[in-house]
């Protein structure tokens, strides 16, 4: 029996989904440390996963649901890979600052990406930088 193959284009991924998917294990990263300091401490690793963010940018935009979903796969495994080599590298955070008001005990945390929160713990109010 010959295997038929439609013509028709696969039902699109729910495109909000997917970018869940990825931003769950970006923040990770995300929370800690900017994209810079790895450039700093593996700048090999930083041009490829630089080289993998446009691949997977450019599939949500005019990829099939083909290409959606394996950039977004490799965009996890980028993620990972890119947050362990900060760990191995034992780098400290610098996505955020954090302040305290030592009348008030307030902490602030301030930074570009509000994952930062999680890594501080509760209690902090964050600001992002502008």
């Amino acid at each position: 029996m010959a295997v038929v193959k439609s013509a028709c284009r696969p039902l699109e991924p729910d495109l909000r989904v997917v970018m869940e998917r990825v931003s769950e294990v970006a923040k990770l990263f995300e929370g800690r440390w900017m994209l810079h300091s790895l450039k700093r401490i593996d700048a090999a690793l930083w041009e490829r996963f630089c080289c993998q963010k446009s691949d997977y940018e450019a599939a949500l935009v005019q990829g099939d649901a083909d290409e959606v979903e394996d950039e977004a796969a490799a965009m996890i495994r980028g993620w990972q890979a890119v947050t362990a080599r900060m760990i191995d590298a034992n780098e400290p955070d610098d996505a955020y600052q954090l302040g305290v008001d030592p009348k008030t005990g307030t902490r602030v945390v301030i930074g570009w990406s509000p994952h930062s929160q999680a890594v501080v713990g509760d209690g902090a109010e964050i600001g992002r930088a502008h």
